[in-house]
């Protein structure tokens, strides 16, 4: 008997108030029985495979016909507690329990897997073309990545690591044979770039002293030209390469470096010479430009402090005959200052007497007026 007509069986015959006979009963629920039983055994398998990592496979069992949350809700109808207590007095059978511990985890695992279902298309559209190994790895990486619950993931993805390790081992072989050093260092950058479950440093090992010597001819030729910009890029590179391997530089490799550091020292001193010189200069040119428009002492003696600060002994000093003439302005506004400040001081002395003299004048007419007024 299908389920859905032994279910609909036991509903009508709950609903009729008439007595049903003892075979149909006995019949009915030895049906209910095996149908729960199936019920529950795909409940359980799908559980386990769902705490076993297998998230979707579990969801596949589930879907087979019928599917089992369709299943879940025919057998769970409302009157079964009622048919329950008929069986027990009415049959022989001892009813089997409905599975429920575990319908919210199926539940769970569809909502899921609903969430990866553009991931799993592009996963299987990539299967289904001519799609390129490293474009597959990334994709299946997503998934690893997203779909933490299925560990099975993981071992796809390693598998296509070691088929693609394979292409590249192919493809550094090529570029060796080519002397292709552009497409050693491209091949290096992919390895690096990604991070894998499966080492790839027999690869890394491979191609690393290629690179390495790659990227010392590229340095040898930006020193020559004196390409300071590229030359501190590539050592920068070199440098990044062999901490990331943390391995000791090559000997040539070494050597190579140690010359476009000295490079790079050099011109960098070079720099701050010209930056000085520069500074300098200007600040030359403002003492000369202040001392042309007869500036303060204060104004001179700071640009001329300002100019100290950036000489450099017997490569950047100061001109004698600047000195002398910045000493000659000094001493003259010193002078100019002093015969000031003597002047305002007579005048100082004369306006103090002019108003002794006329407070006395006032004083002895102020004496004189009292005087008369005594006779």
């Amino acid at each position: 008997m299908k389920p859905e007509t032994t279910i609909e069986n036991i509903r009508s015959m709950l609903a009729n108030s008439t007595m049903t006979s003892p075979e149909l009963m006995q019949e009915l629920a030895d049906s209910f029985n095996d149908t729960t039983s199936v019920f529950n055994r795909r409940m359980q398998a799908c559980a386990e495979l769902i705490k076993a990592g297998n998230t979707i496979e579990a969801v596949r069992l589930a879907d087979e016909h019928p599917r089992l949350l369709d299943f879940y809700v025919l057998l769970n109808f409302d009157e079964l507690d009622d048919w329950y207590a008929a069986m027990t007095q009415f049959t022989d059978s001892i009813p089997v329990p409905l599975n429920t511990e575990h319908y919210q985890l199926i539940r769970d695992a569809y909502v899921y897997t609903a969430s990866m279902d553009d991931w799993f298309r592009q996963y299987r559209l990539a299967n289904l073309t001519n799609v390129p190994m490293r474009e597959k790895l990334l994709v299946l990486r997503s998934i690893a990545e997203k779909d933490t619950s299925n560990f099975f993931w993981l071992e796809d993805v390693e598998q296509f690591e070691r088929v693609r390790q394979e292409e590249l081992k192919d493809e550094i072989n090529a570029a060796l044979t080519a002397q292709n050093q552009q497409r050693l260092e491209a091949i290096y950058r992919d390895i690096k770039g990604q991070t894998w479950r499966v080492s790839p440093q027999n690869l890394i090992t491979q191609i690393l002293h290629p690179v390495l010597l790659s990227k010392v001819t590229m340095l040898q030729d930006y020193c020559s030209n004196y390409d300071f910009d590229n030359v501190a890029r590539v050592y920068s590179e070199l440098q990044n390469m062999l901490t990331a391997e943390n391995i000791t530089a090559p000997q040539d490799v070494s050597n190579a470096m140690n010359s476009a550091k000295d490079f790079l020292a050099d011109v960098e001193r070079r720099k701050k010479i010209e930056n000085r010189k520069q500074q300098f200069i200007a600040a030359k040119d403002a003492l000369e430009s202040a001392l042309s428009r007869r500036s303060s002492i204060e104004e001179l003696q700071y640009l001329y402090n300002q100019l100290l600060s950036v000489t450099v002994p017997n490569v950047l000093p100061i001109p004698n005959q600047l000195t002398v003439q910045f000493e000659d302005r000094i001493a003259e506004l010193e002078n100019e200052r002093r015969v000031a400040e003597e002047e305002k001081e007579a005048r100082s002395v004369k306006q103090a007497l002019l108003v002794i003299g006329i407070i006395g004048v006032i004083v002895v007419i102020v004496l004189l007026l009292q005087f008369l007024g005594l006779n």
